[in-house]
């Protein structure tokens, strides 16, 4: 009873449920006294195993309340009431427990409960750092290696303990992900053949999904298709029953199928996954599905559930020590909020700035994440969007990414982060750059193969037209790269290139074309709830009501704003022009701001040859 009243109080009252568990704790302490010395034999052996559910519970609680430290003692003690029993019952505790001390900020504690485990269970040591992944070998060696684990290679593990190892393995597998060391071939290979040996359907779906993950962010697009179609046959064929212990598996093949541009599929397997790890209380999985599930949502258009969930997201993780969660959580909400209301991008680009600069300077060095990069990379696009320092966007992608190589991030990345340069440089009239980091963009996404990377690229290119002063161009390859996203799913990137083709067509002198492009943006922007897309393109087909048929750009702008065009055609800057026309830098900047805007350029260079070429003074 008492249990029952802890579980039911963990998620909305941690402490009650600490202070429940605490006093059945104490009560089965005083049972086992009476039960061993009148019944015998079986009683305390029953006890025992109620008294090591009772612990971990105990630990998950402490855990909940902003207890780490009374957790993680908690989770010793659990590990020492189970020593005694089978190894397939210690396996699944000790898999819980290195997932609590994950999340307590103890990895290398996680890490080490498993390797214990497994090195008990096999009866020696496991592959050592020999047969991790070497960052120099070719794609597709995981996948060769691993077929040799299938046949037989690797360690020896005694047919009782299977089912234990399989368990630890990708228990220690999921944390790797987690933490930045993914697992090996060598356990890669080994978690399929033994699942396969075991005929663990469910292991199989969990291994595969891993595999999956490592190969997708590995850049080896077509080695993560084929593994992740031979995942979803058999992950949809199993009832929730069989997945209801391992919603990370779902996790994680959600991640591979939104990484593929599969967002329909990962979002089906990132709801399912949520719904058995609420049903059996796995809340430790809950960040990596909400995250997941968040990303699709913002991905698909679906803007205020994708704010909701990730807000929801990190007031799940709030006594957690998972800093990569919490900056994946704030980068899924700057990038919703740029389309919804423009709050929260560039105080999260600063944030993530922040700690970049920790993370360089930190002594030991950090362990880089794939998920910490994510949401770096995403940071900055969003940042980029929302018309931050571009200086910052650079610094922030180039740190990261260890040059303009970008080789320390994975190149799934690589094109969105292209781009997001190649938007900084036209920001700061740095035309050659602008087209450099166009033309790195284009060479990643063909690499990857991915028609939403290709959509990247051209997005960089027509940002590097744009610069150019070549608005008509510019605004067929927005079009292009609108398209691209629309394939794959991904609405609210389609709504914000809609709207930037309309104002580069407007530029062009082509309102027609520029008419067709904001109406279907406000479309499109009313569906996702992106209600600041909706006001620009709104916004944009005033400004060709305003400007009829002229064929002159700058009739777009009011009088104060063409005033402050010429002046800055001219090469005044914004204290100058401030200066003349008794205002302050600020103003002048914001009506430098709408006006880049309105006429679909984004730096002074641009606006003059704009203001040349429309013949204004």
């Amino acid at each position: 009873m008492l249990a029952d009243a802890a579980k039911e109080s963990l998620a909305s009252a941690p402490p009650d449920a600490v202070r429940w568990l605490r006093l059945a704790l104490r009560i089965l302490t005083i049972a086992d006294f009476a039960d061993g010395r009148v019944a015998g034999g079986g009683g305390p052996t029953r006890l025992d195993r109620l008294r090591g559910e009772l612990s971990l519970s105990l630990a998950w609680a402490f855990h909940s309340a902003g207890m780490p430290a009374e957790s993680r003692t908690q989770i010793r003690q659990t590990l020492r009431l189970a020593a005694g029993r089978p190894v397939t019952d210690r396996a699944g505790i000790a898999s819980l427990c290195a997932m609590l001390a994950y999340a307590t900020g103890q990895h290398a504690d996680a890490k080490a409960i498993l390797v214990a485990e497994i090195e008990t269970a096999i009866g020696g040591p496991l592959p050592g750092p020999d047969d991790a992944p070497d960052p120099g070998e070719p794609h597709g060696t995981i996948e060769r290696r691993g077929a040799l684990e299938l046949r037989g290679a690797g360690p020896s593990v005694p047919p009782l303990a299977r089912a234990a190892v399989i368990a630890l393995l990708l228990s220690k597998a999921v944390i790797g992900l987690l933490d930045g060391t993914p697992p090996s071939p060598a356990d890669l290979g080994l978690m399929l053949r033994l699942a396969h040996a075991e005929g663990d359907r469910t292991a199989e779906v969990g291994a595969l999904a891993v595999r999956a993950v490592v190969e997708a962010f590995d850049g080896d697009v077509p080695a993560a298709a084929m593994t992740v179609t031979r995942c979803i046959a058999i992950a949809d064929r199993l009832p929730d029953a069989a997945l209801a212990d391992h919603p990370e598996h779902l996790a994680l093949l959600g991640w591979a199928d939104s990484i593929l541009g599969r967002q329909l599929d990962a979002e089906r397997h990132f709801s399912r996954g949520a719904a058995l790890a609420h049903a059996s209380g796995r809340g430790e999985v809950m960040p990596l599905l909400l995250s997941g599930l968040s990303a699709v949502y913002q991905r698909v258009g679906r803007l205020p559930e994708a704010r909701r969930i990730a807000a929801e997201m990190q007031q799940l993780i709030r006594h957690s020590h998972r800093g990569h969660h919490t900056s994946l959580a704030e980068a899924i909400e700057a990038l919703a909020g740029v389309w919804i209301d423009g709050h929260g991008s560039r105080r999260t680009a600063a944030l993530a700035e922040a700690a970049a600069v920790e993370r360089s300077t930190a002594r030991p060095t950090a362990r880089r994440s794939w998920w910490g990069d994510v949401a770096t990379i995403w940071t900055a696009y969003a940042a980029a969007s929302d018309g931050g320092d571009p200086r910052r966007t650079e610094a922030l992608i180039l740190d990261t990414g260890g040059g303009e190589a970008l080789d320390l991030v994975s190149p799934i990345l690589h094109p969105m982060a292209f781009e997001a340069l190649a938007a900084a440089a036209e920001r700061l009239g740095d035309i050659e750059a602008a087209m450099h980091w166009a033309e790195l963009a284009e060479r990643a996404a063909d690499r990857l193969g991915l028609g939403y990377q290709r959509g990247h690229a051209l997005a960089a290119r027509a940002h590097a037209l744009r610069g150019m002063a070549q608005p008509g161009s510019a605004a067929q390859l927005y079009l292009r790269s609108a398209d691209l996203f629309a394939a794959a799913g991904m609405l609210a990137l389609r709504t914000h290139l809609l709207v930037e083709s309309g104002r580069c067509f407007a530029a062009a002198g082509q309102p027609a074309d520029a008419a067709r492009q904001f109406t279907a943006a406000g479309e499109l922007a009313r569906r996702c709830g992106a209600t600041r897309l909706g006001r620009q393109a709104h916004a944009g087909l005033r400004a060709l009501e305003r400007r009829g048929q002229t064929g002159d750009a700058l009739d777009a702008l009011t009088p104060r704003e063409r005033e402050i065009a010429a002046a800055a055609a001219k090469g005044g800057t914004s204290r100058q022009i401030a200066l003349d026309l008794r205002l302050s830098p600020r103003t002048v900047d914001a009506h430098l701001t709408r006006i880049y805007r309105k006429l679909g350029v984004s730096s002074r260079v641009a606006l003059v040859r704009l203001a040349g070429e429309s013949g204004s003074p």
